[in-house]
């Protein structure tokens, strides 16, 4: 089981590592075995190895200035579920990205994250 205290610690983590784009401090906060769902319909990323790719290849390559924050974050049983936004700069155009979106988090015995799931939008320019 998971409280709204491990929760919001886990959130702020997730973020920290975000922001300072780490994707080491970021495979910290998730189980070995986790399953990383970017999208609704795309094929999670396996374990910490695949998060860990996809963090360095993806963020850590293409964003800057990431600035992070949430809001309402509810907790029930192993599930955590928060209302988050991101706005981060491109790097390779320089261009100013705002997302919102939903995040649902499974927990282990651990407060480690063994499913994640996210639906987001990028606000249009």
């Amino acid at each position: 089981m998971i409280d709204h205290e491990k929760f919001t610690n886990w959130l702020n983590l997730y973020g920290k590592a975000w922001e300072t784009l780490d994707p080491d401090a970021i495979i910290e906060i998730f189980a070995e075995d986790s399953l990383y769902y970017k999208t609704p319909f795309a094929a999670p990323f396996k374990g910490r190895e695949g998060i860990h790719h996809y963090w360095t290849t993806n963020a850590l390559a293409t964003q800057k200035d990431v600035n992070f924050g949430y809001d309402s974050a509810t907790v029930s049983k192993e599930t955590g579920l928060a209302h988050w936004w991101a706005i981060f700069t491109i790097v390779a155009t320089g261009e100013k990205v705002e997302i919102d979106g939903y995040l649902m988090a499974n927990f282990d015995s651990n407060a480690q994250c063994t499913c994640f799931r996210e639906w987001w939008h990028v606000k249009e320019q």
